[in-house]
């Protein structure tokens, strides 16, 4: 299932559910000694959670080196 929320001319929120194949997803939050903070979504969440402790993509969790699992 998709949700997409998206505000219209009042600032309300408007919900559109678009019901397709349910597929387990995985909300995650890591973080860095900083203590920066980077919630994502996944279907594998070993797999990202590995590619983030190696910082193998390019982007927001290389950048600030978001290698720590918090909560998921």
């Amino acid at each position: 299932m998709n949700v997409i929320l998206s505000p219209d001319e009042f600032g309300a929120k408007n919900l559109i559910v678009n019901k397709c194949s349910m597929q387990k997803s995985y909300v995650y939050i890591m973080t860095n000694n900083s203590r920066t903070l980077y919630i994502g979504v996944t279907a594998d969440l070993s797999k990202r959670v590995s590619e983030h402790k190696r910082l193998f993509a390019d982007g927001f969790t290389k950048r600030y080196k978001i290698t720590k699992t918090y909560l998921f």
